[in-house]
């Protein structure tokens, strides 16, 4: 029953048979029927409603809890998040310099103006020199900026999941994933932990019965262990996702607090991986800058769930700052994409509108006759 309903085979609000009646179908006596149906209720698969019958759920959300910091007792370690140790003698001043630099500059209003709607070179360029402290050598027009990890993982799991896909990740992870994997109407399978973090044989277990379309894992001082995946152990997972196709999202906010971070395991497959990299962890509670390192193969979807999600556009537009509309097209505000990116900006590439058009592809720019 477990597997029909989270496999869409029973459909949300279906009514189901009655007890008996299920046990004289299946063969077996009614106690056992009843301790199905018990065991469904506790885990919120399904509702019963006297009089009328039992029905699958519509929607069983995870409960979620806010915390009232002010009520937390002075002295008391707040294992609630993973929060950075404030240090404000170094966080203070460096805020301070912040600020009275933006101060000097004479163009605030028109900054604050400014649109998320493209990304810009500068961004991405920002983006490429973070990730690399990780220890890889990002394209940066592979970059994504995103308004933070939860905001970044939403867009991931736009580009990659689909309604009914498997999508794993250690039995102690985020619990923003769980959400998400009910967003996206996937099932979240839990895998085993020791001392190195996820298990390979577990994980290639997992993969042999149904490969999930991804592994969503932070090995680097995990939340809320501390782990740190040893190197032979991340070479071990990444050669098992490759083996079984499937896409590892690595989060990888807390390595930048480490001088000399272990290797990520998107180093070993860059066309199977999606690596995020945070600023918040390592800088500021107050920067909710997120930068996503995106494969070749993904960069088309990606750009799309980015716009959706964070309202940010592929960073490939139009090379030439010419006129604001194209000939075919109307207003050309993010509308052209690259579909061939290839890391130069006058490099040759095709455009389209993402919205498609009569016209699939060309080779020039209409408006203004750029690659």
């Amino acid at each position: 029953m477990a597997e029909a309903i989270e496999r869409g085979r029973l459909r949300p609000g279906r009514r189901l048979p009655s007890q008996r009646h299920l046990a004289d179908i299946l063969g077996v006596s009614v106690g056992t029927v009843t301790r199905a149906y018990n065991e469904a209720l506790d885990r919120g698969l399904i509702r019963g409603e006297v009089g009328r019958g039992t029905y699958v759920r519509e929607y069983h959300p995870m409960e979620l809890s806010v915390v009232d910091r002010s009520r937390i007792p002075s002295g008391t370690l707040d294992l609630y998040q993973n929060f950075p140790i404030l240090i404000p003698a170094i966080e203070d001043r460096l805020w301070s310099d912040a600020l009275t630099s933006l101060r000097r500059r004479d163009n605030l209003a028109d900054r604050m103006r400014s649109s998320w709607s493209e990304e810009s070179e500068r961004r991405q360029h920002a983006g490429a020199s973070w990730i690399a402290r990780a220890g890889l050598t990002p394209d940066p027009h592979n970059i994504f900026d995103c308004p933070g990890v939860q905001a970044a993982l939403c867009a991931v799991f736009g580009a990659l999941i689909e309604p009914g896909d498997l999508v794993a990740a250690p039995s102690l992870s985020h619990p923003g994933i769980k959400l998400l994997a009910e967003q996206y109407s996937a099932k979240l399978v839990g895998l085993p932990i020791d001392d190195g973090l996820i298990v390979p044989e577990a994980f290639e277990e997992l993969c042999r019965e149904r490969p999930p379309r991804l592994l969503y894992c932070s090995p680097t001082i995990h939340p809320p262990t501390t782990i740190t995946m040893p190197d032979d152990r991340r070479r071990a997972i990444a050669e098992i996702a490759e083996r079984y196709d499937v896409i590892v999202v690595e989060d990888e906010s807390a390595a930048f607090l480490l001088p000399e971070p272990p290797l990520p395991i998107s180093a070993h497959i860059p066309e199977r991986s999606f690596f995020i990299g945070d600023v918040w962890m390592a800088l500021s509670l107050g920067l909710r800058a997120t930068f996503v390192l995106a494969p070749d193969s993904m960069m088309d979807s990606m750009a799309t769930a980015v716009a959706a999600s964070s309202g940010i556009t592929s960073g490939w537009s139009c090379p030439s700052r010419g006129p604001r509309s194209c000939t075919c097209y109307g207003p050309r505000s993010s509308a052209w994409r690259s579909t061939e990116p290839s890391g130069s900006p006058s490099a040759t590439a095709r455009y389209r509108r993402p919205y498609g058009c009569a016209s699939e592809s060309r080779r020039t720019c209409p408006s203004c006759a750029g690659p």
